[in-house]
């Protein structure tokens, strides 16, 4: 039976990316705000998170990586269910030929009305190609307008429709110790490389549980 979703439930959303023994996730969090005239499923979220989601993120990867997968769980009520996971948009990288050294990510900052660490998050977004670096180091701007791109896209997900029912939510930073959270107000794409070094080559692998 579908998972229903009801105004206030916390969703974490995920993008799974891998390249060779090397897995990378990224982690969203939205809180629904609205359900009308039914409810929509987590799995309608997802399907159309996905939709939108994950071509922006095959733009940004190194042709040697590819988009696994996505999934999707209510964390909040609790207990936990089961979530839900969608191949919808899956396949390889459309960046350049050479990919970057593993540990190499572009950059997002989250920025919320709390001042502070717990008001900010930062996706590492993973895989990128090497020609996509300026000389001095730092992302080239083709490489930047597809990371706003990305950034854009996560920001402004905050609505999705099957048939007749509409969902709402808004994107959050969520505490990693509690179920507190605060709205995401702005999102920043850093033109600077960020590292990730359990990603490196030197790392043990991991592996995509879409693998």
């Amino acid at each position: 039976m579908a998972q229903l979703l009801a105004i206030g439930d916390l969703i974490k959303a995920q993008i799974w990316t891998s390249d060779s023994e090397q897995a990378a996730v990224n982690t969203l969090h939205y809180h629904v705000t609205g359900v009308s005239p039914a409810p929509p499923s987590l799995q309608q979220f997802l399907d159309s998170w996905a939709a939108a989601i994950v071509p922006k993120m095959i733009a940004l990867l190194t042709v040697q990586a590819k988009v696994d997968g996505t999934f999707a769980q209510v964390v909040l009520p609790k207990p936990l269910q089961v979530g839900v996971s969608s191949a919808i948009g899956v396949g390889d990288g459309t960046g350049g030929a050479f990919g970057a050294a593993r540990q190499t990510s572009g950059l997002i900052s989250w920025r919320s009305q709390r001042a502070g660490p717990g008001g900010r998050g930062r996706p590492y977004v993973p895989f990128p190609a090497s020609d996509d670096t300026e000389g001095n180091g730092t992302p080239k701007d083709a490489y930047m307008a597809r990371l706003g791109a990305l950034t854009l896209a996560l920001e402004e997900f905050v609505t999705f429709t099957f048939g007749t029912n509409v969902g709402t939510v808004e994107l959050i930073v969520k505490s990693h110790n509690s179920d507190a959270f605060n709205v995401v107000t702005s999102g920043i794409s850093v033109q600077k490389w960020a590292t990730m070094r359990r990603r490196g080559s030197f790392g043990r692998p991991n592996f995509s549980p879409f693998a």
